[in-house]
């Protein structure tokens, strides 16, 4: 292979190869400047995807606030009537 033909290509991948990493280092940001251009809003269905996330996170935690109330009164009745077996239990029978 002719040597001024390796210097060419040399010279050309010396020039093309930086344009090629830098497009694939900010091609995200031209994702986001091309969005922008077309009028779309950059995010839009992430911020859509956490939005009913939160929400459904929401929900789940006022579930759970109302299963942990519902446990909590089940517990001072049980424990209202283990007290009231006790007292009755040390009462005399009045028989």
């Amino acid at each position: 292979m002719d040597p001024s033909v390796l210097v060419i290509v040399g010279v050309v991948a010396l020039i093309v190869l930086p344009f090629i990493l830098a497009v694939l280092t900010f091609r995200p940001l031209i994702i986001s400047i091309a969005d922008r251009i077309g009028g779309r809003k950059s995010g839009a269905k992430e911020i859509k995807d956490l939005k009913q996330k939160l929400l459904m996170l929401t929900e789940e935690v006022q579930d759970l606030r109302h299963k942990v109330s519902t446990m909590e009164d089940d517990y001072q009745f049980s424990q209202r009537m283990l007290e009231d077996l006790e007292r009755r239990s040390k009462e005399p029978s009045k028989d």
